[in-house]
């Protein structure tokens, strides 16, 4: 994921979220492919910022958000959030301001002041993974949050793609956001592996994305553009024009013992 040009340490921004209503945060660092925010726990029928915004209360801290500033499709993956001109006060830092990558897993502090450091088996099960959701998983996860709604992130976001699109975001999106007409995108596959406990991928875990990762490079199907992981699954985006994209990459996981049951592959048309 490319370094997203907005980004200023404390700068605000605004999020459009999916079942209507607006939330707002602001990013505490940045450490591709991640970008560190928090948001505030508050919901507004509108975009503009709350006059009361340094008296409220944040109610979720450290998130990591990846493109939600660039959406290529708003049909799919939501509104696209927006930056504002607005920077918050000290203390903007991360509560949690290391993450863990890499085999074997080490600890890197985002903020960039302390050396890599090596993590043993046992501490890196109290580190979380570099890495986030695609869009809308994030806005959905806000939501969730911040209105007290029953059900999960994934159960919101399937609710809000069986509605038709509101006249106020296909107004969004035709003012906005990048068609296929006007910037024309390669297509992608999706694939996305359900992980046996409900937390980050585990060691075994990264691994097996890593063997996944070598396969599609070995076999030249194309270019990884984004992974992650948490909540239970993990994720990798393949960029691709190969018509056979899917089939190839089920054999790949079958190869890998992974079973369909855990796994799913969906192409991305952009």
């Amino acid at each position: 994921m490319p370094r997203d040009d907005g980004f200023a340490t404390g700068r605000v921004f605004v999020v459009p979220l999916l079942g209507g209503g607006f939330a707002f945060g602001y990013a505490t660092a940045q450490l591709s492919p991640s970008v560190f925010v928090n948001i505030f726990d508050h919901v507004s029928d509108n975009d503009t910022l709350p006059s009361n915004l340094a008296e409220l209360r944040v109610e979720l801290y450290d998130l990591q958000i990846g493109g939600e500033f660039r959406i290529m499709d708003a049909t799919r993956e939501g509104d696209e959030w927006r930056w504002c001109d607005e920077r918050v006060q000290a203390p903007i830092a991360p509560r949690n301001r290391y993450v863990q990558m890499g085999l074997p897993p080490r600890r890197i502090d985002v903020l960039g002041e302390e050396p890599d450091r090596p993590l043993t088996p046992e501490q890196a099960k109290g580190v979380p993974f570099l890495g986030f959701r695609f869009a809308p998983y994030t806005v959905a996860l806000i939501e969730v949050a911040l209105k007290r709604l029953d059900g999960t992130p994934k159960d919101l976001i399937n609710s809000w793609r069986a509605r038709p699109p509101s006249k106020a975001s296909s107004a969004t999106r035709r003012a906005g956001a990048k068609t296929k007409k006007d910037s024309p995108k390669p297509n992608a596959v999706h694939i996305e592996v359900r992980l046996r406990g409900k937390g980050l991928p585990t060691s075994s875990d990264l691994d097996l994305r890593h063997r996944l990762e070598a396969h599609i490079a070995k076999q030249k199907l194309g270019a990884i553009v984004d992974a992650g992981g948490g909540f239970g699954l993990m994720d990798v985006v393949v960029q691709t024009d190969a018509p056979d994209a899917i089939d190839r990459i089920r054999a790949m996981l079958d190869e890998l013992g992974v079973p369909k049951s855990r796994a799913k592959i969906t192409a991305i048309h952009r």
